[in-house]
């Protein structure tokens, strides 16, 4: 199945000029929030979609987005001391939704025209305050426009829409002597809450779409004395247009080295759903397992 490849392209350049990447690779996007979730070696948050989806999901959804293997064009300059920077043309995606105050008695409104490519960047800074010390900061940002037609929530009747979502991030990351800390919050307008453009729009009182706002942030820490690391995280995803309505996990997690390539880990999951009002959904999960690098 080709939508299981998740790398697949080519590169090239040096140090002087930068490096072009072809094909498709991990996003640019809340890339660093991903990569540095230590429940991406567990269960995390969303335990109930497992089975379903057959694979875990971290805290994606509960305080950051799913950056994606996406088709891209991609340039990265050379690095300037601490400093590089990354921007990539990418294919677009369909931008859908239809919650809301005008309900959705006709299906989701699902804008499918793209006239132009959807397009990402990232720029990172490693530093080092003290020896021993180590960290990075980064800043990405995401931004698409789609077109399309879909129905009316209150009247039925056909309706145009042409849309520009935007998302950025702002992250920090350090850490010394076995101990790690890390901060990341993103913001938007019809990039979704989850997978990118999904649930990108909503319907207002109109019966119109209109651009839905999402944010959240996570903060972990964790230490590794040894061959065993101990974290603690906690992950928010906020719907601004509907009073209360966030996603939040909070995970404690053990992992042990015990032997090259082989990781035992455990993890008690605390989440809540709330969508409004009185509407809330809470889970505790306990995960025990083993994960095998080859």
């Amino acid at each position: 199945n080709v939508g299981d490849v998740r790398n697949v392209y080519l590169s090239f350049g040096d140090a002087s000029w930068g490096t072009i990447k072809i094909g498709r690779d991990i996003g640019l996007f809340q890339q660093q929030a991903i990569l540095s979730d230590m429940t991406l070696l567990g269960v995390g948050g969303s335990a109930d979609f497992a089975g379903g989806l057959n694979t875990t999901l971290g805290l994606i959804g509960r305080g950051y987005m799913y950056t994606a293997f996406q088709p891209q064009i991609t340039y990265s300059t050379p690095k300037f001391g601490a400093f590089q920077a990354s921007f990539g043309i990418f294919q677009p995606l369909d931008i859908g939704g239809g919650g809301g105050a005008g309900g959705n008695p006709f299906g989701p409104a699902v804008l499918t025209v793209h006239k132009q490519p959807m397009f990402q960047g990232i720029a990172t800074f490693d530093f080092g305050a003290a020896p021993g010390f180590n960290g990075k900061a980064w800043g990405s940002f995401v931004s698409q426009k789609a077109d399309g037609t879909y129905r009316n929530s209150l009247n039925g009747g056909p309706q145009s829409a042409s849309l520009t979502a935007n998302g950025y991030e702002l992250g920090v990351k350090g850490g010394a002597a076995g101990i790690e800390g890390v901060l990341v919050g993103f913001q938007g307008k019809g990039i979704g809450d989850a997978l990118l453009f999904l649930n990108g729009v909503r319907y207002d009182s109109s019966g119109n779409i209109e651009k839905a706002e999402t944010e959240g942030y996570l903060g972990q820490i964790s230490f590794k004395p040894g061959p065993t690391k101990f974290g603690l995280s906690y992950g928010e995803t906020r719907n601004k247009e509907i009073s209360g309505a966030k996603n939040q996990a909070l995970v404690f997690g053990v992992y042990h080295d015990l032997a090259p390539g082989l990781t035992l880990v455990g993890e008690y999951v605390r989440e809540q759903t709330k969508q409004s009002g009185s509407d809330t959904a809470k889970s505790d999960t306990f995960a025990i397992g083993a994960i095998l690098f080859f």
